[in-house]
Formats: structure tokens, C-alpha cells, sequence
């Protein structure tokens, strides 16, 4: 448990649950506010924790392909366009866009 809090992505779905919550109060709520700050029984706190985490996952999920499929569309498109790179200039390149 200890190490899992500290992870980039419960870090990220923590944010994500919270702004989801600040947008959609009614619908999203955070398992740890259902279960502290209101009348829910457990058991339905959880129930309905398992049904948001559903339904998040799946936009992550379709988040992600759409962005895949867009960034090949844009890479099949524009890549007649590019000038021809040896591959020693393509690696400094990338290396240059590497964040330390």
C-alpha cells in the first residue's frame, strides 16, 4: 500500500478522480469520500467505486487509441513532406528532445 500511493499513476488517477468529481459531483465521486464523508454503506461505496473505475478505464482506453490513431494519421500524412534523415541525424534529434 505504501508503495503504491506514491506511484505516477495513482498520483494521476487520484487528479483524475477529484477533477471528474469537481465536474460531475453527482456522478464521480472518490471511493475515499464515499466511504468518510457520507451515508453510504460500504459494500455500495465499493459496488459503485468498481463502476466508475469501469468506466474511466474505458475513456482512458479510448483516449489512447484515438491519440494513436491520430498521431499516425499525422505521421503517414506529413511524412512525405519531411526531408530524408540519415539515422545518426534522426538519434541526435531525438536525443536533443530527452528531458533530464
Amino acid at each position: 500500500m505504501r508503495s503504491h500511493v506514491n506511484s505516477k499513476w495513482f498520483l494521476f488517477r487520484k487528479y483524475l478522480d477529484n477533477f471528474l468529481h469537481f465536474i460531475m459531483p453527482n456522478t464521480i465521486i472518490p471511493l475515499y469520500t464515499m466511504v468518510t464523508f457520507t451515508r453510504t454503506r460500504y459494500h455500495e461505496a465499493v459496488k459503485r467505486w468498481h463502476w466508475q473505475n469501469k468506466v474511466i478505464n474505458r475513456g482512458l482506453s479510448l483516449c489512447g487509441v484515438a491519440s494513436m490513431a491520430g498521431g499516425t494519421y499525422l505521421a503517414i500524412r506529413f511524412a512525405l513532406s519531411l526531408p530524408s534523415l540519415t539515422v545518426d541525424q534522426l538519434r541526435s534529434r531525438v536525443h536533443t528532445l530527452r528531458w533530464y
